[in-house]
């Protein structure tokens, strides 16, 4: 493997994560709130930009098969990461020559699902900062007005621009 990619959000207290959705993947189970008589409980389908990271630290997102992956290996329990804690882990396994491929899950037609692009870039450009990744990261975007704040918050970091096929040409064959 060289290189990993993975999709960020934000939690209601800054905390980058790691999950491919804005919202809590009904794939994740509730195991309990996070403090007793929490009003926010439960917590799957929740936006995670309006839960803390101890409300998404409940959250056991390895027991529940996905039925598009019939092969995979379950992991009760597995929870889900913060981008700190995926950098550490590879750092524990001194995987040193792989790279990150981060993309922001931010669309602009859905502006209350994350923070704003400017927060969205500051917290994921400081873990990324915080961890010396800088040259092993590229930041990848749909929402490419996170490219020009990251251009002007980490010059050095590579970008990806995304696009989807409706997006760039609407009706054309590619």
């Amino acid at each position: 493997m060289t290189t990993l990619e993975l999709d960020t959000g934000i939690t209601e207290d800054g905390v980058v994560v790691v999950s491919h959705d804005r919202h809590v993947p009904a794939l994740c189970r509730d195991t309990g709130p996070a403090f007793s008589g929490d009003p926010e409980f439960p917590y799957v389908g929740d936006l995670i930009v309006e839960l803390t990271l101890a409300q998404i630290k409940t959250l056991d997102c390895g027991s529940t098969p996905n039925p598009n992956f019939p092969g995979q290996t379950l992991a009760p329990g597995a929870q889900m990461p913060t981008l700190a804690e995926v950098f550490e882990l590879v750092d524990r396994y001194g995987a040193r020559h792989v790279q990150f491929n981060i993309e922001t899950k931010i669309d602009p037609t859905r502006p209350d699902e994350t923070v704003d692009p400017e927060t969205f870039v500051e917290k994921v450009t400081a873990v990324i900062d915080a961890y010396g990744m800088t040259q092993r990261s590229m930041l990848q975007s749909f929402d490419w007005r996170t490219l020009v704040e990251a251009r002007q918050q980490m010059p050095q970091l590579r970008l990806v621009a995304l696009a989807q096929r409706s997006t760039i040409y609407p009706g054309s064959p590619w």
